[in-house]
């Protein structure tokens, strides 16, 4: 009869240990989801960001008017800001390019001595929550020269 006795309320603590250790384990995974759910929310808005700088340099290309705004002076840049919608998003989408001069030369795949004048756009694309992208591409304007 004295086992017996000495094992009155066992059971409370293992039923107890189990408890806690469930408790950490369900804490444990909640954390782990908030964490992954923050970095989700950064990867779109960082892929927004970057969707800006490309819609940024796509609308530059299809400025009617930029073949007169474009200069061989290479210390001059021509600047422009695009406040950008896209359906079902609230933040704030924002382009802003810059395009250069950078050199003129022979155009590759023309025929022989075709002049081309070559470009760079820089595209800076934000998204609101703080995400921003950087995209560069060049272009060639073919049969102009800067003479």
């Amino acid at each position: 009869m004295k086992t017996r006795t000495r094992q009155k309320g066992s059971a409370l603590i293992v039923a107890m240990v189990f408890l806690i250790i469930l408790t950490l384990l369900g804490m444990s995974t909640m954390t782990t989801s908030r964490t992954e759910l923050r970095m989700a929310n950064n990867t779109q808005i960082a892929n927004l960001a970057f969707q800006a700088a490309e819609s940024g340099i796509e609308l530059m290309l299809d400025t009617t008017s930029l073949k007169s705004q474009l200069t061989t002076d290479t210390n001059q840049a021509y600047d422009q800001s695009y406040q950008l919608d896209a359906q079902g998003v609230t933040n704030s989408l924002t382009a802003t390019t810059s395009t250069v001069f950078k050199a003129q030369g022979i155009a590759a795949g023309y025929s022989v001595d075709t002049p081309a004048l070559h470009f760079q756009i820089t595209s800076t694309g934000t998204s609101g929550g703080g995400g921003e992208a950087q995209h560069i591409q060049g272009f060639f304007v073919i049969g102009a020269s800067d003479n």
